[in-house]
């Protein structure tokens, strides 16, 4: 059985309540949608090449939900975790980092400017190169369950 979410868990949440974000229904079909997001990426940027990877590695880690960006934010996934209070926003493209966020405190310094993200406080950047994997495991704080690989390929890019 699950532990009980802290009481910060509504307004965790209540950040992703925005015309810029699109919730993923969390039901039985929730990865399919996930993969499916990442293949409409793919298709609209044919010219860079998708890390579908790091992008099932972070599903893993179980988000209580998981929204996709929509008009100026297309393309960003944000994977929310609010047992630990951490919000992962990412582009699964090649050189594109992640970025890991938090619940503000009250003073204003390094609170996000952007309105789709206010509240929220940038804790780290994360660069897919080296032991990434490690850092993400340590800073959410959670372990990684067993989850079934994506179904499909990316498309192949031509020369």
């Amino acid at each position: 059985m699950d532990a009980p979410l802290p009481p910060s868990t509504g307004l965790l949440l209540e950040k992703f309540n925005s015309s810029v974000w699109s919730p993923l229904p969390m039901d039985g079909q929730v990865r399919e949608r996930l993969w499916a997001e990442a293949r409409y990426l793919a298709d609209r940027t044919p010219n860079a090449a998708l890390d579908l990877d790091r992008l099932y590695y972070t599903y893993k880690f179980g988000p209580a939900s998981i929204y996709v960006g929509r008009f100026e934010r297309q393309g960003q996934f944000a994977l929310v975790f609010p047992n630990v209070n951490r919000v992962l926003i990412d582009v699964p493209l090649v050189g594109r980092a992640a970025y890991l966020y938090g619940l503000a405190s009250p003073s204003p310094s390094g609170i996000s400017a952007d309105s789709s993200l206010q509240g929220l406080k940038q804790i780290t950047r994360i660069c897919h190169i080296g032991d990434w994997k490690r850092r993400l495991k340590k800073l959410l704080g959670l372990k990684p369950v067993r989850a079934p690989r994506p179904r499909f390929k990316a498309p192949r890019r031509s020369a």
